[in-house]
């Protein structure tokens, strides 16, 4: 260890015993020593830190723009174990005296420095495939207070046509207060997770597109081997596109075997729409979960997002999920044109199938879809949630509001109004359930608290929330007693309310 050490040049060694003390230091544009001991000596190259660096070696970069390489296949490849942190301004002494914010370190795949970024996106020339690449990453690898801009991977062999932003082969590392924008890729534009135990947490996904034959995770690519964690994250404008194909999954894609755990995290305008006609079914605006695959979402919010087939979320065959605390608003599934020309009809604007799905504590609210403008669950019981305004070709019937072999101790509008020409919905199968207004505070501005004289209060049935569900979508308790309403609910005091947002007499 000593001679490898004492290897090399003067600056590598004075590199090296840097690394081994803990701290590397990087500034675009240095023009010290080169050998990383300090900000003044820093290294212009971030590639030049990453091959000094060894496990515990923590790189603080300063703000700039920092490039791979000259080549497509120039990527910066994170060694386990090592933490790389943005966001300095290069001067100072203390890791928690950066700010990312006002001092921003962008990863560029932009080569030539030509992309466009206004009024549209456009990549003009060569693009680096992978920005960022891990491979056996342990839990202690960390990458923190980044911008990844522009990677662009369409190619035909496996490290060109996915992960544009992260290529995640393998491990667990934590990807913190990142940014993903304008990363286009087959497969996962922003990141595709291949194995591993990987933690996202409090990263920015905007306008990246997942675009193919059968474009898939227009942001995240969660492989079939992989456990992906997704904390605090928000997901704006990103898009899985199909040309020919279907598209999967605008924000994320769960692949078949794939576990992916979402929470406390916003998806709003994602789509998964094919591009130009003679195309086929699209699915999961936000989130399409595959076959065999495992879904738990928790405190989250989808707004605005669309496909075909589940506007927000799609539930493939035997996927299953567990989804709590969140709010679906005004999704939407469109119609698609198909292969031949003939039209497809959209169904399900909040969320779609599964083999056995978990809902409780949620609201769906303005969903519009040609069939099911709310949930369509056949296969499961669904409990302590709020369906109201959502419409199909229908109107804002019952079923339009959510389809589930059992609805209990739910707030439905409609609840009891059937489709025209037919049996209306059996009421043994909405045991403890309402049709009464929930008393929103301000639905139409997106105010979905309940009002004190709510139905919805202590109105649940406490038995049905998975273990460990102890707060409601605003991060309260959730389970509070207002004594000036009747419990109607069941289990034991105090009752929870219907809904992702538990009432607060005290407040």
């Amino acid at each position: 260890a000593l001679l490898s050490l004492l290897a090399g040049t003067p600056q590598t060694q004075r590199a090296r015993r840097a690394a081994l003390r803990g701290v590397l230091h990087v500034r675009a544009g240095a023009s010290g020593a080169g050998s990383g001991l300090t900000w003044s000596d820093a290294f212009a190259d971030l590639q030049d830190a990453l091959a000094a660096a060894k496990p515990g070696t923590q790189i603080w970069v300063a703000e700039g723009s920092y490039s791979p390489g000259p080549n497509q296949s120039d990527t910066f490849a994170i060694p386990s174990g090592v933490q790389v942190y943005g966001g300095f301004a290069g001067h100072e002494a203390l890791l928690s005296q950066r700010d990312p914010a006002l001092h921003p370190t962008t990863l560029t795949g932009d080569i030539n420095g030509d992309d466009t970024y206004s009024p549209v996106f456009n990549i003009n020339s060569v693009n680096t495939w992978n920005i960022v690449t891990f491979q056996g990453a342990s839990p202690k690898t960390r990458l923190d207070g980044f911008t990844l801009l522009s990677g662009h991977t369409y190619g035909a062999t496996y490290a060109n046509n996915r992960g544009a932003g992260i290529l995640l082969l393998s491990g667990s590392p934590r990807i913190v207060n990142c940014t993903f924008a304008q990363c286009v890729a087959a497969y996962g534009g922003a990141l595709w997770a291949d194995s591993g135990s990987a933690v996202v947490e409090g990263c920015t996904f905007q306008t990246n597109y997942g675009s193919d034959y059968s474009g898939k995770g227009g942001a995240i690519f969660n492989g079939s081997q992989s456990s992906l964690t997704v904390r605090a994250s928000t997901f704006l404008g990103n898009l899985a596109e199909a040309r020919g194909g279907g598209s999967l999954g605008g924000g994320i894609y769960n692949e078949t075997g794939a576990t992916l755990t979402v929470t406390d995290s916003v998806f709003s305008g994602n789509d998964a729409l094919p591009r130009g006609g003679g195309g086929y079914f699209c699915y999961g605006g936000a989130i399409c979960s595959f076959t065999n695959s495992l879904v738990t979402i928790d405190r989250c919010s989808f707004d605005g997002n669309t496909s075909n087939l589940g506007g927000a979320v799609y539930l493939w065959s035997s996927a299953t999920a567990n989804v709590t605390n969140s709010v679906f608003r005004n999704n939407r599934a469109v119609k698609v044109i198909l292969s031949g020309g003939n039209e497809g009809g959209s169904f399900a604007a909040g969320l779609s199938g599964g083999a056995g799905t978990n809902l409780v504590g949620c609201l769906f609210y303005g969903g519009v879809a040609d069939s099911y403008g709310g949930a369509y669950l056949p296969n499961s019981t669904v409990t302590n949630s709020i369906f109201w305004g959502n419409s199909d070709q229908n109107g804002s019937i019952g079923v339009a509001q959510v389809k589930a072999n059992r609805v209990e101790y739910c707030c439905v509008e409609n609840m009891l109004v059937g489709q025209p020409g037919e049996d209306p919905p059996d009421p043994a199968k909405f045991t403890g359930s309402t049709a009464a207004d929930p008393m929103f505070v301000d639905a139409l501005s997106g105010d979905f608290h309940l009002v004190s004289g709510s139905p919805c209060i202590d109105a649940g049935n406490n038995t049905t929330w998975p273990a460990g569900i102890v707060l409601d979508l605003d991060g309260g308790a959730r389970f509070l007693d207002d004594p000036a309403k009747p419990d109607t609910g069941i289990g034991p005091a105090p009752i929870g309310d219907m809904g992702p947002f538990e009432f607060d007499p005290g407040a």
